[in-house]
């Protein structure tokens, strides 16, 4: 339906309004760096065991989710635009939001 905004704020979110809810997610391989995909998919499948330091494709207050899929673990962060450091085992997740140049 219609949305109506009458406030003065900036820089607002709307949360989950992503489009069609029925796309397949997407699987990124683990590398160094990623690029999140032009889907705008808030859940991102990630394989591999290349740790990624670094990920493009954020926005201020985009929020993501990273799901290991397949065995062995994977590392996140430590380094690029990922401050902290996750370690990710198989079927683990991960919940990032970037503030438009680091993921937390």
């Amino acid at each position: 339906g219609p949305l109506l905004d009458n406030c003065t704020g900036v820089n607002k979110i709307i949360k989950d309004n992503l489009g069609i809810d029925n796309v397949a997610l997407t699987t990124v391989a683990s590398a160094t760096s990623i690029a999140m995909p032009a889907t705008d998919a808030p859940v991102i499948y990630i394989s591999g065991t290349t740790t990624t330091t670094t990920i493009t494709g954020g926005w201020r207050g985009r929020e993501i989710t990273l799901i290991k899929t397949d065995a062995g673990s994977v590392t996140v962060g430590g380094g690029g635009n990922i401050p902290g450091s996750h370690t990710l085992a198989q079927y683990g997740s991960l919940i990032l939001r970037s503030d438009g140049t680091n993921w937390y």
